[in-house]
């Protein structure tokens, strides 16, 4: 459909940020044009306020099934005029702040640097982690306006299909592998997992660029992220810290690794630090009462939204608005009514959230809840949320009474920061303890030392307490305040529990909201706080002044040099493009199936991970067969492909790297094709962060069948070459791993030490004794210090050769002359491969390799 040259996918990132703009403009267009001297800063304002818009906007029609681009644009459009009618009344006259080219010229070269940057983004369409869920379900969404996607049945009846799809530890039926739910195999939507609002910015790049280009909504926030804490730190720290910052945080592994990556993490960033930043510009801009009451509602608006794109919102929007409410003293920074304002609509719209995201994720949440509300957990939840609320009404009848209980929370409030602080101190304690008890590869600050260096998080632990010192003599930056507290809640909660896949990269992707920005922040602020102390110490003596200019300049220069160390781990992944081509090659193969195929794929990694894309995506019926174990399962399957093929419709297999058996017998493969997918990925690791070795190719190997109706009882009247790649599905039946092949392209087979092949009967009946040439290639493949590979070879139970092969890649010929064998009930002819196994990396168990496999008549042995 929309087919762009990597040239004009750089432009993508550039027009999302000018449709943003375009949109904030016509809400807040002429307020912020006169409070505003710098162009890059109003744009970025404009962008942020067009990205919160779209995001509710967005979210509550896709809800609603309507998500359709006409409904989107009349409803902002109505938004624009509510907001304009809202805000009618002119702003006072007041003198614009003095133009400076300066944050314009730095802001346009980290718009630059960071475009070229973050503008390769995954494509991320294989389920192998969250991210292909939201480009599968934002795809979704563009073409079918609903988060309830309707698929199409196959006509089986519902109460059958709990013996054919799988079924959860806690009960919920689901069509495909992951948060893909759907409760029968009727015309019953499919719900996808996850929260709406990093589906609905991939269904926006869909509408505007094509599906392949999905995952572009994620490079977007990663710049407008960058942006809004550059103007942000600028107005708090100056820009020399702010520059230092922001280039510490963006050219760190995790942030362009994860703002790479269609993922919610990079949109919470964005968020939520917006969210703080418009509270500032409210805050600084309280004179001017309409701006501040616009900005001060966009900001609650904006860390509200956390409710429609995180699970844990529950969790973080009340300790959010705890910090805030502590922070602010009404009448010195915030006006009452501004403060009155956020909280109200921070409680509307979290709650309006909320209910949205309840509706629209009822499995997943389901899901969720039930694994983490176990009785256990239960029963000491409802005692401790008792105690707590006994506690809050206690304290809060104190204050109103009590004097000395007064005086004791306001002392409380007073040292905020100092508690805050405190906080820092008690994990950097912890980290340590860690860090000297543990191995790295398994504590979350051994992680965070991995990409933040050891020097690194000195230097920001350092500036965090140095700042927070500050803040505690003089609150000057609350909003500072609120991040640096909410984040060090995580770290504590995180150490604690990480809650993620403890490999590298994936294990960092917690950290990425709050966590490195505040650990840049750290440095920015030993900067601005380092200068302003230095000042004040050398008072006005020229001497200390060219002192005080020199030890800053050293400290700016260790900053630079915190940058590059952090930054060397990402230099090797800079043109790297994680699965580029990918949706490319699945297309083709989507393409190479007529309209109407059904696609059945195995149980293999690969066999669950591939239907998703190609049923919601590129609308091909696809199911994932996840075993075939008894005869309930087997008939469930045999009427899922008969009422297929009663209504016309072809119906193929692909084999990948699964195995199971059983398949209907009423029912042949007939080979098609076999077809290769090839994308370079990053290999991930436990104990160390990645680097250019852990750049590999992911390939992934589709054996293609189509599913007739089989036609007799097929017999073996020649010699047969048992296929050992392309077409080998019907005859390797268990015990082997997936196709490997040699230098000269031929393939071959480790057996995980119990190989069955099935082959037609060498007789003209299935009843009648065979008599027939059995021929093997095959090697031990041990290495010298490993035991000899034993193998048996059985043929329908009945043991024709054992022999011991020779260590190394030595191959064995292996030829037997089996005279009047009888079958023992299957149609089928059984050969067994029985061997002792070894493991080469502690987790695949090795049999043998097999070379070849010939069935022969049996005048076709040697004699004897």
């Amino acid at each position: 459909m929309f087919n762009l040259s990597p040239s004009v996918q750089f432009l993508i990132i550039p027009l999302l940020l000018a449709l943003s703009a375009a949109c904030g403009y016509l809400l807040a267009g002429p307020l912020v044009r006169s409070a505003f001297s710098g162009h890059l800063e109003r744009l970025v304002i404009w962008a942020l306020l067009g990205a919160i818009a779209f995001s509710w906007v967005g979210s509550t029609l896709a809800a609603m099934g309507i998500f359709r681009w006409w409904i989107v644009l009349a409803v902002l459009l109505a938004m624009v005029a509510l907001v304009r009618w809202l805000f009618r009344a002119p702003a006072p006259l007041q003198p614009r702040p003095a133009y400076s080219p300066l944050p314009d010229i730095i802001a346009l070269g980290l718009l630059i640097a960071t475009i070229w940057l973050y503008a390769r983004p995954a494509e991320s369409f294989f389920l192998s982690d969250d991210s292909a869920v939201y480009t599968i379900s934002g795809v979704a969404l563009a073409r079918t306006g609903s988060l309830f996607l309707p698929v199409e049945g196959l006509g089986a009846q519902d109460d059958a299909t709990h013996t054919f799809f799988t079924v959860s530890p806690w009960g919920v039926i689901t069509r495909h592998f992951g948060p893909f739910y759907q409760w029968g195999n009727g015309n019953k939507p499919i719900e996808i997992g996850f929260m709406p609002i990093a589906k609905v910015w991939p269904a926006l790049t869909v509408w505007l660029f094509g599906p392949a280009q999905a995952p572009w909504a994620a490079p977007f926030f990663g710049v407008l992220s960058i942006l809004v804490q550059f103007f942000f730190l600028r107005r708090l720290l100056g820009w020399p810290a702010a520059l230092l910052g922001v280039a510490v945080l963006g050219v760190s592994f995790p942030q362009v690794w994860f703002a790479r990556y269609p993922i919610s993490e990079i949109y919470m960033q964005a968020i939520l630090i917006g969210g703080l930043y418009l509270a500032l510009l409210a805050r600084q801009h309280k004179e001017n009462r309409r701006l501040a009451q616009l900005l001060t509602s966009w900001s609650a608006l904006a860390i509200s939204a956390l409710a429609i794109l995180r699970l844990e919102s529950p969790l973080l929007l009340p300790i959010i608005v705890t910090l805030f409410v502590l922070t602010w003293q009404p009448g010195k920074w915030q006006q009452g009514d501004d403060t009155r304002r956020w909280l109200l609509t921070m409680v509307i719209a979290g709650a309006y959230g909320l209910v949205v995201a309840i509706c629209v994720t009822r499995h997943y949440l389901l899901d969720h809840s039930m694994g983490l509300m176990s009785p256990s957990t239960v029963q000491k939840l409802v005692p401790l949320l008792l105690i707590t609320i006994a506690a809050g009404w206690a304290l809060y009848k104190g204050w109103q009474s009590d004097a000395r209980v007064k005086g004791f929370v306001q002392a409380v409030l007073k040292r905020l920061p100092l508690i805050i602080g405190i906080g820092w101190i008690m994990w950097s304690l912890l980290a340590v303890w860690w860090l000297t008890t543990r191995p790295w590869g398994n504590t979350l600050p051994g992680w965070i030392v991995l990409y933040w260096s050891r020097p690194g998080m000195a230097v920001s632990v350092a500036g965090i307490l140095l700042f927070l010192w500050q803040q505690q003599r003089r609150m000057t930056s609350p909003e500072l305040v609120v991040l640096l507290g909410l984040s060090v809640a995580l770290l504590l909660v995180y150490s604690a529990k990480p809650l993620v896949t403890p490999v590298q990269p994936w294990a960092m992707r917690r950290m990425v909201p709050t966590v490195l920005p505040s650990l840049a922040i750290g440095g920015a602020a030993l900067l601005a706080e380092g200068l302003a102390l230095l000042r004040r110490l050398a008072g006005s003596s020229p001497s200390p002044k060219l002192a005080a200019s020199v030890s800053f300049g050293l400290l700016g220069l260790a900053l630079v040099g915190q940058g590059v160390l952090i930054g060397q781990h990402t230099e090797s992944f800079l043109l790297h493009r994680e699965a580029e081509g990918f949706y490319t090659q699945l297309e083709a193969f989507a393409q190479s199936f007529p309209e109407g195929a059904v696609l059945f794929f195995d149980n293999g990694s690969v066999g669950q991970r591939l239907p998703q894309a190609m049923e919601l995506v590129f609308e091909r019926t696809s199911l994932s067969v996840r075993k075939l174990t008894t005869h309930d399962t087997q008939d469930v399957l045999d009427m899922l492909i008969g009422s297929a093929k009663a209504d016309g419709r072809r119906v193929f297999l692909i084999a990948t790297d699964g195995r199971f058996t059983g398949w209907p017998e009423g029912w042949e493969l007939t080979p098609q094709r076999f077809q290769v997918i090839d994308t370079p990925v990053l290999r991930t690791n436990e104990d160390r962060a990645p680097n250019a070795q852990d750049l590999v190719n992911r390939r992934l190997s589709l054996d293609i069948y189509e599913i007739v109706p089989r036609e007799g009882t097929p017999e073996l009247t020649e010699a047969l070459d048992v296929p050992l790649g392309p077409g080998s599905y019907p005859y390797l039946q268990s015990g082997f791993s997936w196709c490997e092949q040699d230098a000269a392209g031929d393939y071959m087979r480790w057996t995980t030490g119990d190989g069955l092949v099935a082959i037609p009967w060498p007789a003209t009946a299935p009843h009648a004794p065979a008599s027939f040439c059995l021929t093997l290639q095959v090697t031990g493949g041990r290495p010298d210090d490993h035991q000899p590979a034993q193998l048996v070879v059985e043929a329908e139970g009945v043991e024709v050769a054992r022999q011991e092969l020779p260590d190394g890649f030595t191959q064995g010929r292996i030829q037997v002359n089996v005279q009047e064998l009888h079958n023992q009930g299957d149609p089928a002819l059984e050969i067994q491969l029985h061997s002792n196994t070894w493991s080469p990396d502690g987790q695949r168990q090795l049999g043998v390799l097999l070379s070849d496999l010939q069935i022969a008549p049996a005048d076709q042995c040697p004699d004897g």
